[in-house]
C-alpha cells in the first residue's frame, strides 16, 4: 500500500474512524496518514526555510563548501550542506515502503547504526526505536528537524511558526498530494537548496507566485473550520514576509552581524537577556503560571528531567513510565517534605533502575 491523496481519516456524515475501509490495521492508516503528512511538509519545505531559516553564517565551515558560495545565506543547516545525510546516503519520501526498504538497507549495511542516522527534514517516530515497532504499532508522532533556532523567540520557536505549522498540517489533511509526488518531491528538494543558499535579503522571482496559492488555501481552511483567529494571524506574518524578505528571520539577523562576519556579540547579548530574565521568573515553569500551582509546576519540571511522560488535561496531571501512571488533580497544592524530585522517585523508583540499566 502506497501513500497517496485519497486517505481519509474520518467519515464525512458521522466523523467516525474510516480506516479500516482502506488498511488492514490501525497501524497501516497511521503510517500512511503520517507519511502524507510528511509527504506534503517536504514539498513545501523550501517555504519554511525562507520564512524561518536562521543560520546565515557558521563559525566552523564545512570543508565541502564550494569556492563561489558567498555569505550570508539564508540558512546554512537547512541546506545540503548543514544538518543532511551524506551523498549516496539520501533516505528519499517517495513512499512510506520504499523509505522503510532504504532504511532497513542503510541499517543492514552498516551505513546507519540506526533509525536515528537519517537526517530528514521529518522523520516518524513510534513508541519504540525500531523500524519494526513503527510497522508493528504504526506513527505516535512527526519529528519536525528543519527549524532553525529563532533568536527572536524566547522558546527559540515563536507561537506564529507553530500556528503557521499547525494550519498547513490541517490543510494538508484535506488536501491531495500531487499526481506524481516522486517528481514534486525532487524539485522541492532543489528549491529548498536554493532558497537556503540564497541571501537573506533576496527572493527568488517565482517564490511569490507558488506561495501566493498556498497562503490563500490556507485562509479558506482556517475560515471554513472556524479555526482561531491566530492562525489567521500567523498568515498575515507570512504574508509580510513574502512581500519583503528582511522581515524573515534570516533578514532580520543581517542587522546584527557583526563587521568581522559574525553573530558573536548578539548571542551573548541575547543569552545574557534570557539569563536574566529566566533569574526573575517567580515560578518554575512560567509557561503554566495560573493554570496550576508553584509545587505542581515543580513537580512537572522534575518529572520531565527524569524522563517520566507528563500529560496535562483540563483536570489532572497524568504522570506515565511505560505502563506504571500516577494522576493528580491540576489545582493540587503539594507541600514536600522531601522535595520534588525525591517525591517523584517515591512513586517511580523504577526510574533509577531504567537510568543505571541505560548507562
Amino acid at each position: 500500500m502506497s501513500t497517496t491523496a485519497s486517505i481519509k481519516p474520518w467519515c464525512n456524515h458521522c466523523g467516525t474512524s474510516v480506516f479500516n475501509e482502506d488498511f488492514a490495521t490501525l497501524a497501516d492508516f497511521k503510517n500512511a496518514l503520517n507519511f502524507k503528512l510528511a509527504q506534503s511538509f517536504v514539498l513545501w519545505r523550501w517555504l519554511f526555510t525562507y520564512f524561518f531559516g536562521a543560520s546565515p553564517i557558521a563559525g566552523n565551515l564545512p570543508s565541502n563548501l564550494p569556492r563561489d558560495l558567498r555569505f550570508p545565506v539564508r540558512s546554512l543547516r537547512s541546506s545540503s550542506y548543514g544538518y543532511a545525510n551524506q551523498k549516496g546516503e539520501e533516505i528519499t519520501y517517495d513512499s512510506f515502503e520504499e523509505q522503510l526498504a532504504q532504511l532497513k538497507e542503510r541499517i543492514d549495511q552498516h551505513q546507519f547504526f540506526s533509525m536515528h542516522e537519517f537526517y530528514g527534514p521529518v522523520r516518524l517516530k513510534g513508541r519504540g526505536d525500531s523500524l519494526a515497532d513503527l510497522q508493528k504499532n504504526g506513527t505516535e508522532r512527526l519529528e519536525f528537524r528543519s527549524f532553525d533556532l529563532d533568536p527572536f523567540a524566547p522558546a527559540r520557536v515563536s507561537p506564529a511558526a507553530l500556528n503557521f505549522l499547525e494550519l498547513f498540517l490541517i490543510n494538508a489533511l484535506l488536501q491531495p498530494l500531487p499526481e506524481k509526488p516522486a517528481e514534486q518531491l525532487k524539485l522541492a528538494v532543489q528549491r529548498n537548496e536554493q532558497i537556503a543558499l540564497q541571501h537573506p535579503a533576496e527572493v527568488f522571482a517565482w517564490v511569490k507566485p507558488l506561495a501566493a496559492p498556498l497562503i490563500k488555501q490556507l485562509r479558506a481552511t482556517a475560515a471554513q473550520l472556524d479555526l482561531p483567529d491566530k492562525y489567521a494571524k500567523s498568515l498575515d506574518l507570512a504574508e509580510q514576509r513574502l512581500e519583503n524578505p528582511k522581515l524573515t528571520l534570516s533578514g532580520q539577523l543581517l542587522d546584527h552581524i557583526s563587521p568581522q562576519g559574525d553573530l558573536l556579540e548578539f548571542g551573548l547579548t541575547t543569552a545574557l537577556a534570557d539569563r536574566k530574565r529566566i533569574a526573575e521568573y517567580t515560578e518554575p515553569l512560567a509557561a503554566l503560571k495560573g493554570k496550576c500551582s508553584a509545587s505542581l509546576q515543580s513537580l512537572i519540571r522534575q518529572a520531565v528531567e527524569l524522563g517520566i511522560k507528563v500529560r496535562l488535561d483540563q483536570r489532572h496531571l497524568h504522570l506515565q513510565l511505560k505502563e506504571h501512571e500516577e494522576i493528580f488533580p491540576i489545582h493540587v497544592t503539594f507541600d514536600y517534605q522531601i522535595g520534588p524530585r525525591e517525591y517523584l522517585l517515591s512513586l517511580f523508583p523504577e526510574v533509577l533502575k531504567i537510568n543505571n540499566d541505560q548507562q
